[in-house]
């Protein structure tokens, strides 16, 4: 098994030989087991290098660099807002984000959401998680929850959201409004899915809504199967 850790500092980056002693010590050691000589790969957003096990003492694990995997690479912008859905299925919902290579995502409150609040430290932890699994690079960035009318796109960005109603593009009519040079929203609503109200409001803004057809996918998959047909 490839053992991956992601560290939000540089400092390794910097250093011949990395003392692991804060709760990865605990991970490394009692969890995982680690061995004399056995790799260890740390990476942040901007590079992965492997590091040799040089040392298993009783309050820390010392690593020696050995060389630099790979260095960042460009991704599309995708920023996922996901109305807030219950737990477990929450946390789904960030795992397949970082896992499909969405980069940003932000909690929405909307009139159909049943739950109003998020633990964003446990959603980050999550996605850290997911980066290490899927041999990602750079973190998914997870901002503080917003209202659903008080979410302000950055200019010349496009936001799309689903809709069954006759004012939706079909996805033909969708890829031609994408530029994937430019940061695209992609605005998954809750169970239930968004009020009448509410979707006067986002066509109000400018956003633009789409069909999928007759289908229907779960709220904590929806946004990655929407990035994966837009590109």
């Amino acid at each position: 098994m490839r053992i991956r850790m992601f560290l939000e500092n540089d400092d390794f980056t910097k250093q011949q030989e990395v003392i692991i002693d804060d709760e990865n010590f605990h991970y490394l050691k009692n969890v995982l087991k680690v061995k004399l000589k056995e790799m260890i790969y740390l990476f942040n957003s901007n590079i992965e290098i492997s590091f040799s096990v040089k040392e298993i003492n009783k309050n820390n694990i010392i690593l020696i660099k050995d060389k630099i995997i790979r260095n960042a690479e460009f991704i599309s912008n995708f920023c996922l807002l996901q109305c807030i859905i219950k737990g477990e299925e929450m946390s789904r919902a960030i795992s397949y984000a970082v896992q499909s290579g969405i980069t940003e995502f932000i909690p929405i409150i909307s009139q159909n959401c049943h739950i109003r609040d998020v633990n964003i430290e446990r959603l980050k932890k999550i996605s850290y998680s997911a980066l290490e699994q899927s041999n990602g690079l750079k973190p998914m960035l997870i901002r503080n929850v917003q209202k659903l009318k008080n979410f302000q796109n950055e200019s010349n960005s496009k936001v799309f959201f689903g809709d069954l109603s006759h004012r939706a593009q079909t996805i033909q009519e969708m890829k031609q409004n994408i530029n994937l040079n430019e940061k695209i929203y992609i605005l998954v609503g809750p169970e239930g899915g968004f009020s009448e109200e509410e979707i006067d409001y986002l066509y109000s803004k400018n956003f633009i809504g789409f069909c999928l057809g007759n289908r229907i996918f779960k709220s904590e998959i929806a946004g990655v199967m929407i990035r994966n047909i837009l590109l």
